[in-house]
């Protein structure tokens, strides 16, 4: 496969971090403070009780009140614009801690209400989404930890799919509809409790089995509860690329989610970021999209594919379909597929070995 298909070509995978539109609007995007890497242990006062609250510890799958004295983390193995993640071990067993590292009003207003949202869908049980099991929160040094289900392989799917394109591996449709299957139905899970996402991409989809091809949906950061919050009062948030042309007026609602899963759907039907084939950068990405341009769909794209893609990132938000409309034509594909993979008797093994 050409290089210059590249998936990640075209695509700048930065965030307008939950600014007001005229900042995300900038060529260049808000400079964010370096911090001293650090042991995230040190300097902390063990003897103040970090604790999860009776509530949660109530549901919390491990059963347990947390100390932040009992967690030993091991290594960092993601960061974001304003929290790292770290394997930790607590009590002998292994989780991740996703640890706040910003301190300002709003970035712990969101990393709490990221801890809501968790614990919101680990209660209702929604299905292909990280597991949640806890919170803790110094009173009187700045420390915010979210404990979390820890993924062994590490691995998302977009770095998945480069690897395989670097690899020159072919991508079976079987596994494709598969991936797009799970994240759908994690999404409509989300949505049939007013949930939505408002990143999705597949940098926040997870790999939780390499045999399998199982996935978890995560990074609820800037996820938006509907029901307790009004749509059309939130600031601009997400991925350039995948924003949907209404959020430039501040609009969100579950259809945002759809749009943002149709550039999803091109990049795994294509195996390409959307408007590789051009020079735009990220803002004019967004502008061309607000003004109704979409990126091309090839004669490599999966037809079907094709017609659920066009229709998710229509522009009208109202005539894009559900998450429970795409999970169920996807469900479709993938059983289709395998099927036809069976007879054609392809060997469609997960693990994609270069034999």
């Amino acid at each position: 496969m050409s290089n210059t298909r590249s998936i990640f070509s075209k695509l700048n995978l930065n965030c307008c971090m939950n600014k007001p539109l005229t900042e995300c609007e900038l060529e260049t995007p808000p400079i964010i403070a370096k911090e001293k890497e650090e042991d995230p242990q040190s300097n902390l006062d063990h003897s103040q009780s970090a604790f999860v609250s009776a509530e949660i510890a109530k549901t919390s799958l491990l059963g347990f009140t947390i100390n932040f004295k009992d967690i030993k983390f091991l290594t960092k193995v993601g960061q974001g614009a304003f929290a790292k993640v770290y394997k930790a071990s607590i009590n002998g067993k292994i989780f991740a801690v996703k640890r706040l590292y910003h301190f300002e009003p709003e970035t712990i207003a969101l990393f709490q209400a990221e801890n809501d949202t968790l614990r919101f869908l680990e209660e209702n049980n929604i299905e292909n989404v990280i597991h949640y099991y806890g919170y803790t929160q110094l009173k009187i040094s700045n420390s915010y930890n979210i404990i979390m289900e820890y993924i062994p392989s590490g691995l998302n799917v977009f770095d998945w799919m480069v690897d395989q394109q670097n690899k020159n591996i072919t991508i079976p449709w079987s596994i494709r509809f598969k991936i797009l299957e799970q994240v759908a139905l994690a999404g409509k899970s989300m949505h049939s409790y007013d949930v939505i996402h408002a990143d999705f991409k597949w940098l926040n989809v997870l790999i939780s089995n390499l045999e399998t091809m199982e996935i978890k949906v995560a990074d609820f950061g800037f996820a938006i509860n509907l029901e307790s919050q009004s749509f059309k009062q939130l600031s601009l948030r997400g991925t350039l690329a995948y924003l949907a042309p209404e959020i430039s007026q501040g609009i969100f609602s579950k259809q945002t989610d759809v749009f943002a899963f149709s550039m999803m759907m091109y990049e795994m039907g294509e195996l390409a970021a959307p408007f590789w084939e051009t020079d735009y950068n990220d803002i004019q990405i967004k502008n061309v999209i607000k003004a109704g341009e979409r990126p091309n769909l090839s004669k490599d794209c999966n037809e079907d594919l094709q017609l659920l893609i066009r229709q998710s990132w229509d522009q009208d938000r109202l005539k894009r379909p559900t998450m429970n409309y795409l999970f169920e034509q996807l469900h479709k594909l993938t059983i289709q597929e395998s099927i036809t993979s069976s007879l054609d008797n392809v060997e469609v093994s997960p693990r994609f070995h270069n034999e």
